[in-house]
C-alpha cells in the first residue's frame, strides 16, 4: 500500500481480519541522475524511518523500496546508477528492519529493445552482488529480507 492509504484508511487492521499482511511503500519518487540524466535515482531515505514506524503501528509488516535501473545493450545502467541504486537499497533494507519491518528489495531492471538475455544476466549479476555486498556493510540481516 502507498504510506497515506495505510495511514489515512486505516487498512491494517482490516487487512490482518481478512488473512493479508499489509506492507507499505516505502520509496516516492524517482529523480533524474544529475550526472546521467537519463537514469532515475529513487528518492525517499530522509524522512524513511518515521514513516515506517507510523507504518508498523499502522499495521504494515514488510515494506517495500522499487530501484528502476535502465539498461541496454551497451551504455547503460552506468556504475553511477548501479552504485547509487545499489546504496538506496541497503541503506532502505537497514532502516526497515531497525523499524521492525521485513524488507523487500526490489532492483527493477528494465530492458529496452537491444539489450539480449545475455546482457540481463550480466547487468542482474551485478546489481545484486553490489546490493548484498552493501547490505553487508550497513548490517542487514540477509535472512531477513526478501528480493
Amino acid at each position: 500500500l502507498f504510506h497515506e492509504t495505510l495511514i489515512d484508511f486505516e487498512l491494517g487492521p482490516l487487512l490482518v481480519k481478512r488473512g493479508v499482511i499489509p506492507g507499505v511503500r516505502a520509496d516516492t519518487d524517482s529523480h533524474p541522475l544529475p550526472i546521467s540524466p537519463l537514469e532515475p535515482a529513487t528518492q525517499g531515505l530522509d524522512d524513511l524511518l518515521p514513516r515506517l514506524l507510523a507504518a508498523k503501528a499502522a499495521g504494515a509488516r514488510f515494506s517495500k523500496w522499487r530501484a528502476p535501473i535502465l539498461c541496454n545493450a551497451s551504455t547503460l545502467p552506468t556504475q553511477a546508477a548501479l552504485e547509487i541504486q545499489s546504496e538506496s537499497l541497503a541503506r532502505f533494507a537497514a532502516i526497515s528492519q531497525q523499524a521492525g519491518l521485513v524488507p523487500i528489495v526490489e532492483p527493477d531492471v528494465d530492458f529496452s529493445e537491444d539489450a539480449d538475455l545475455r546482457r540481463s544476466v550480466e547487468v542482474h549479476v551485478k546489481i545484486i552482488s553490489m546490493i548484498y555486498a552493501r547490505c553487508a556493510a550497513y548490517g542487514v540481516l540477509v535472512e531477513g529480507n526478501l528480493s
